[in-house]
């Protein structure tokens, strides 16, 4: 009696056969960036029970959930996680795992990049196709990009930009042109839309990249005086030897974000020595002051 109750031979159906669970990857998949409501999800599993947190505190509403998806709002700002423990009647698809997200992280675009390619030469002969390369975080993606060029290269603050383009990455050649000033717009998919701060492309021709040397710079940079000497009759690399000039510079660096990350005193020099080691790699403007004239350039540090 006991033996017939028995299914020696194993012929039953198993109600839960794990040794052919061949399941999608064990891993979160959602936004790692949001504001507002987002939908995070595990894969299902039958018969697994979930268990969703998020931290730290504040960052969403509600903080816990269950389920194989979980939908919360974003309200940090936070440099946040979403978590979920998933209890599976099969050991191989019961799991831990953790996405790391920028709640509410402010919605910036800068310009990361600028380059000159080959796809136009100056009259010299240089590579003179300058491409810049935009790149927006924070907010809720995708993002889309567009592109304006003042081609007048204002200096004043009075960015009268066109539409030029659209995409990451931008390219203009710079030939028959002496300077413009470039900007990128980001629209994140919420609908919000912001501006980069403006930056600089210059025509690559004899002298015009010369006033600071080397640049790209890896460690330092040399930044000449821009008043043409009388006694040279075509200005001079920056690391030419150059006579005092008349009146002192002073030099100003700004980084990608506006801030000023030098400000040199008032001196009498020719050229000043300016020590990058410190800066991170990317786009930085540089302003020189001499008596009346501010000129303005582009500086890239890449190491």
């Amino acid at each position: 009696m006991f033996n017939e109750m028995q299914d020696v031979n194993n012929t039953l159906p198993n109600p839960q056969d794990c040794s052919s669970e061949c399941g999608p990857p064990l891993v979160i998949t959602g936004p790692t960036s949001a504001c507002g409501t987002v939908t995070y999800s595990a894969p299902s599993f039958a018969g697994a029970s979930y268990s969703w947190t998020t931290s730290p505190a504040g960052a969403f509403s509600p903080a816990t959930g269950t389920g194989p998806t979980f939908t919360t709002t974003a309200i940090g700002p936070a440099n946040a996680q979403v978590a979920v423990s998933v209890n599976s009647p099969c050991p191989n698809t019961s799991f831990n795992a953790s996405v790391p997200v920028a709640a509410c992280a402010p919605f910036e675009v800068a310009i990361t990049n600028l380059v000159y390619t080959s796809a136009c030469f100056s009259s010299s002969g240089r590579n003179n196709n300058a491409q810049w390369t935009g790149q927006a975080s924070g907010g809720t993606g995708p993002y889309t990009y567009s592109w304006y060029v003042d081609y007048a290269a204002n200096t004043g603050g009075n960015f009268q930009g066109q539409f030029a383009g659209s995409g990451p990455v931008f390219s203009l050649c710079m030939n028959n042109r002496t300077y413009v000033t470039v900007q990128v717009r980001a629209t994140d998919a919420t609908g919000q839309t912001v501006s980069s701060y403006e930056y600089y492309g210059q025509n690559q021709g004899r002298g015009t990249n010369d006033v600071l040397y080397p640049n790209p710079a890896d460690g330092y940079v040399e930044v000449a005086s821009e008043i043409p000497d009388p006694a040279l009759p075509t200005l001079q690399p920056a690391n030419a030897q150059r006579s005092t000039p008349s009146e002192p510079i002073q030099v100003t660096v700004y980084n990608g974000q506006g801030l000023v990350v030098l400000r040199s005193n008032s001196i009498m020099a020719a050229r000043l020595h300016l020590d990058t080691r410190a800066w991170q790699s990317g786009l930085y403007q540089v302003v020189v002051r001499q008596g009346k004239t501010q000129t303005r350039r582009q500086l890239s540090v890449q190491y």
